[in-house]
């Protein structure tokens, strides 16, 4: 009999479900055939039937997969968002014990990580005796000012087991038995500066287990891992480990690895981008920032056939041969067009290249 693994996501929109299809697809690709698992996407009401297709050609690829689109309605859109980059569907995570009754745990994954291993491994964790289970955010505990700063807008005495939301093992069991739910949407009228991540971490104080960092290896620390380790949030052989091996890489800066192919460990997850059907559509969203500086006459035959494809374009040959035949100001003009579409088909190559 296979091993049911549920796993949970949130989404806001159509723009991201390129990211999340590429974090799914690193799931599966790592799945071994004696798992199953169910993935539950939650999404609000305006949420699109093209990306909930986008994301079920996922299951025809891996029999070993079902989906299943969890309508939030309006929950959680009037509340105040004290971070620009981080919208409301974040709170969707808080309602998961309630929404997923069958399980007694699960895990909770955002959409900017990459999955680089067997997720059972994640899964398998023994969280009988806690709320969750998660990777210790490192920023909270950098330094005394930090703790001082964190330890008293939270009220909570220390803040040594202060985990990131972004990837979660939950025990639906203990929290539905506690009523724990409960308590996270009334911790919501404090305005907590990290949001729905203070709620979880305040409510389960004291019912928190530690994974090591490979579980949800954060990018956005790689520059600070010194201080990371001065302040025993992670130790010199955790970090080696979860860059040599990593489980899972979260993409939990600003910039992304679609907007910048060079931020820390951005090439891994464009190898990972390359073997989804979406490879081009991500390209297109994304080559003013991937692609700075090269300038490309943006016409309709153009961006139909998308930029992987111009060589076999009409507009490169018809460039290529007024370029020839032309003269004057008009030779000068389709000269540089096609100079132009040369540099693009370059730097297309050289990107893929580079991954």
């Amino acid at each position: 009999m296979k091993k049911i693994i549920p796993v949970v996501f949130s989404t806001i929109d159509d723009d991201y479900i390129y990211y999340l299809y590429v974090s799914i697809f690193s799931i599966l690709k790592h799945s071994r055939k004696k798992e199953f698992y169910n993935f539950y996407i939650l999404v609000p009401d305006d949420f699109s039937e093209s990306s909930k297709r986008k994301i079920n050609v996922l299951s025809n690829l891996y029999s070993n997969s079902q989906f299943s689109f969890i309508n939030m309605g309006d929950a959680f859109k009037e509340t105040q968002q004290i971070h620009a980059h981080v919208k409301y569907p974040t709170y969707y995570r808080l309602l998961i014990p309630n929404i997923l009754a069958q399980y007694d745990k699960c895990i909770y994954l955002d959409s900017d990580t990459l999955i680089c291993s067997d997720l059972s491994r994640l899964y398998e964790h023994d969280v009988s005796d806690v709320y969750v289970a998660g990777v210790k955010a490192a920023a909270y505990m950098l330094n005394e000012h930090n703790i001082k700063d964190n330890t008293t807008r939270l009220h909570i005495a220390d803040v040594s087991n202060y985990i990131n939301a972004g990837v979660l093992l939950l025990n639906l069991k203990k929290i539905r038995e506690d009523n724990l739910v409960t308590k996270f949407l009334g911790l919501m009228q404090h305005n907590f500066r990290d949001q729905d991540q203070d709620i979880i971490n305040v409510a389960c104080y004291k019912k928190i287990k530690t994974l090591p960092y490979k579980y949800n290896m954060m990018t956005k620390y790689e520059k600070i891992y010194n201080q990371c380790m001065d302040a025993k949030a992670y130790t010199s052989s955790e970090i080696a480990e979860a860059i040599a091996n990593p489980i899972i890489i979260h993409y939990a800066d600003k910039i992304k690895p679609w907007q910048n192919n060079n931020v820390f460990q951005g090439k891994k997850w464009w190898t990972y981008a390359k073997q989804t059907p979406f490879y081009q559509n991500i390209l297109l969203a994304n080559e003013k920032t991937l692609l700075k500086g090269i300038s490309i006459e943006k016409d309709k035959e153009v961006s139909n056939q998308g930029i992987l494809n111009l060589r076999k374009n009409i507009t490169y040959y018809r460039y290529k041969i007024l370029s020839k035949i032309m003269i004057g100001k008009k030779r000068d003009k389709y000269e540089k067009k096609y100079k132009d579409l040369k540099q693009k088909i370059r730097a297309i190559r050289n990107f893929n290249k580079g991954i």
